[in-house]
């Protein structure tokens, strides 16, 4: 959704195969999985293959050796049907097999959005502050309903991201607020027509 004066909408995510965002997900869910999986194989192994990148004193709440993880990696990659892998690991990389392109996707972008402007410190509105205003636009009507300072989240950032799950409801409810507005004749929102909205979405 371009409006005047923005910026038409690009795509910044680069374009991921369902292996890469299967890969993604494992990561964010499992970021110790290095640990997880050098546990198995050492109590698993006795061929001597990882012998040089093991010291029976390390301290499994340090950091492993970097050449350790890549060959993990490469050995054992978490997106193929290879072992070993903890149960709960092969259990979650079932789910996410199972998952349509369109979920997988979406569950994908999710995650990114937790890490996004948005989802930062900082983005949380002042109600009492942006309600004390006389009138509000429909962008910071919008921003406000999910509890979002507007000068933070706004259709010119969210642009940026396409397909996020929150760009995404964010245009969905905007869209709804035109239609509401026109409906009513006005071009924004005094605070009371805010609130007045609110109820009528909840409905």
């Amino acid at each position: 959704m371009t409006r005047k004066g923005s910026r038409p909408a690009t795509r910044t995510s680069k374009l991921r195969t369902p292996d890469d965002m299967i890969e993604f997900l494992l990561r964010r869910r499992f970021p110790d999985r290095h640990d997880l999986v050098r546990q198995m194989i050492f109590s698993e192994d006795d061929s001597g293959d990882f012998d040089e990148y093991l010291d029976p004193d390390h301290d499994d709440s340090l950091p492993l050796d970097p050449a350790l993880e890549k060959e993990i990696d490469s050995i054992f990659p978490i997106t193929q049907d290879v072992q070993p892998i903890p149960s709960e690991m092969a259990d979650y990389l079932t789910v996410l097999k199972s998952y349509s392109h369109s979920l997988l996707s979406t569950s994908y972008e999710h995650e990114l959005d937790k890490n996004r402007k948005f989802s930062k410190p900082g983005s949380e509105a002042d109600m009492h502050l942006w309600l004390a205003k006389r009138f509000l636009s429909l962008e910071e009507a919008v921003a406000l309903s999910f509890g979002k300072n507007p000068s933070v989240v706004n259709v010119s950032d969210l642009e940026k991201y396409p397909l996020s799950p929150v760009a995404i409801g964010f245009r969905s409810r905007l869209d709804d607020l035109e239609r509401y507005a026109k409906s009513k004749g006005l071009s924004g929102l005094t605070p009371e027509q805010f609130g007045q909205w609110g109820k009528e979405m909840e409905r």
